[in-house]
């Protein structure tokens, strides 16, 4: 099986922990770094042992070997990243909160529609045991009816 392509759009703090925990994934994750800030992407590149470094998140996007964007830019770039990433039929995992605003999250959920592509907010939440269940708890129809 060949290795995830994942790039991390954007070279911050949250892209760190997120490369962090991907060095720990098996299969391996075969890495990427896109920043506005060569010289970062390439640090990242370096203390990650990714595959590539980009100063282009068009360039990124394109790339064959990137399968999936992790989106850890400002938050008010979400969505245009997103919509990038669509165009080229990436898979998208953003951080969150998904968009500025509910009409640029209700274009990405289209958009990733529309490309036949995955699109994922990284909440944590949703894996915790109080979450689950609390789901469970919905979908038994014990808390009554919730929209």
């Amino acid at each position: 099986m060949a290795a995830l392509g994942l790039c991390l759009l954007g070279c911050g703090y949250i892209a760190r922990r997120h490369a962090q925990a991907a060095r720990s994934l098996r299969p391996e994750v075969a890495l990427s770094f896109a920043s506005r800030d060569p010289d970062r992407a390439e640090a990242y590149r370096r203390a990650f042992r990714g595959v590539a470094a980009f100063a282009d998140y068009e360039a990124a996007a394109r790339d064959p070997r990137v399968h999936a964007v992790l989106i850890c830019t400002p938050h008010h770039l979400h969505a245009a990243h997103a919509t990038l990433a669509f165009r080229h039929g990436k898979h998208v995992l953003v951080e969150k909160p998904i968009a500025g605003n509910l009409e640029e999250a209700d274009e990405m959920i289209a958009g990733a529609r529309r490309a036949g592509v995955v699109l994922m907010v990284a909440e944590n939440f949703w894996f915790m045991p109080a979450m689950a269940a609390a789901r469970r708890l919905v979908r038994e129809g014990r808390l009554g009816a919730v929209s």
